[in-house]
């Protein structure tokens, strides 16, 4: 199984995807996260965030490691990043198997609390300066007509991280597959 989590900066993309991988874990199952930002340090040839060439690479190394990782009889792979285009995300699930099931899923927050998170976090850099915060934010805002059609988007302001995790663990597996108890967009 392979599940993507997107969504702006701030939307707890890696907090959620290990929470998740420690929920699905067990004796019989095997979980692997790859954060898309990790990615793109190991394949960046200059400081910074920004070159589009360096996120190409970071999304396809991503899948490539996805890929390998089925290979050796992972159970689940959960990939963290931005994943706001179609282009984007068929770079990380065209090498996939069609025979592994794939669940696509946004978190959604607001500005507001993008910025209260962001500001708490002492491992953050560029991310706590509110201009910057607020134009990574606004793509994210442009690109959700695509992640509501091509994901379950989740509205993450009035849940706990324990909830987020509970919504994709009851979707994953199916328990009520609709998640009706979770805050979703359309």
């Amino acid at each position: 199984m392979l599940i993507v989590l997107t969504g702006p900066v701030g939307a707890g993309k890696s907090t959620t995807s290990v929470a998740l991988a420690q929920a699905l874990r067990s004796p019989a199952v095997s979980v692997a996260v790859i954060d898309l930002d990790q990615m793109y340090g190991f394949v960046r040839q200059q400081d910074g965030y920004g070159d589009l060439t360096t996120w190409t690479r970071a999304r396809r190394g991503a899948a490539a490691l996805a890929h390998a990782l089925f290979e050796a009889d992972m159970s689940v792979v959960i990939v963290e990043g931005e994943f706001f285009t179609a282009e984007q995300l068929h770079a990380l699930v065209a090498p996939i198997p069609s025979t592994v099931v794939r669940h696509f899923f946004t978190l959604r927050l607001s500005y507001e609390h993008a910025l209260e998170r962001v500001k708490h976090d002492a491992a953050r850099g560029a991310s706590k300066d509110p201009a910057f915060l607020r134009s990574v934010h606004n793509d994210f805002l442009h690109a959700l007509p695509f992640l509501a059609a091509a994901s379950v988007v989740i509205d993450t302001d009035p849940l706990t991280q324990a909830e987020v995790v509970a919504c994709i663990v009851a979707a994953v597996l199916n328990q009520g597959a609709n998640i009706v108890d979770c805050p979703t967009h359309q």
